[in-house]
C-alpha cells in the first residue's frame, strides 16, 4: 500500500494515509534533523565569512594608518623644504654673499647705452646656399 501525503483540516497538520504514528515521528525528526543540519552549515559559512570580513578591515585599518603616518611624514618633509627655500631666497642673504663673493661695484649712470648702439653679432662665414655646401664639403668626401 502506497503512502500520500494530505492536509487534516480537523485538526491543521498533514497526515500521511497509511502510515503509523511511529513512521510520522520517524520522518519529522528526518527532517527536523536536515533543518538543524542545514541551519548549522548557514551558520558556519556566515561565521567563516564575518571571520573573513573583520580580518580584511583590520589589514585596511592598518594600511590606512601607514598611508596616514606616510602623508605626515611628507608634510614635514615639505614644511622643512618651504623653509629652507625661504631661508636661501632671503634678499638679505643673497646680498650678504653677493658682497662676499662677486666683488661687484655699483653701476655709473654712464655705462648704459641704447639698443641701436649694441652691435649686431657678425654673420658667419660659409656657403652662401645649399648647393654650394653641397658642392664644398659634401661632394669632395664622396669621391675619395
Amino acid at each position: 500500500m502506497s503512502s500520500a501525503w494530505y492536509p487534516d483540516e480537523a485538526h491543521g497538520t498533514i497526515s500521511i494515509v497509511g502510515a503509523s504514528d511511529s513512521t510520522l515521528r520517524r520522518v519529522l525528526i528526518a527532517c527536523w534533523r536536515i533543518i538543524g543540519l542545514s541551519v548549522m552549515v548557514i551558520m558556519v559559512v556566515a561565521a567563516v565569512s564575518l571571520y573573513g570580513f573583520k580580518h580584511e578591515a583590520q589589514d585596511r585599518r592598518a594600511h590606512i594608518a601607514d598611508l596616514r603616518v606616510d602623508i605626515a611624514e611628507e608634510r614635514e618633509k615639505i614644511a622643512l623644504a618651504e623653509a629652507e627655500w625661504t631661508t636661501l631666497n632671503d634678499p638679505a642673504r643673497i646680498q650678504a654673499l653677493a658682497e662676499q663673493f662677486l666683488e661687484l661695484e655699483p653701476m655709473a649712470p654712464d655705462q648704459t647705452i641704447a639698443m641701436s648702439e649694441v652691435p649686431m653679432r657678425p654673420q658667419p662665414e660659409g656657403p652662401a646656399s645649399i648647393s654650394e655646401l653641397i658642392e664644398t664639403h659634401l661632394l669632395p668626401r664622396l669621391s675619395e
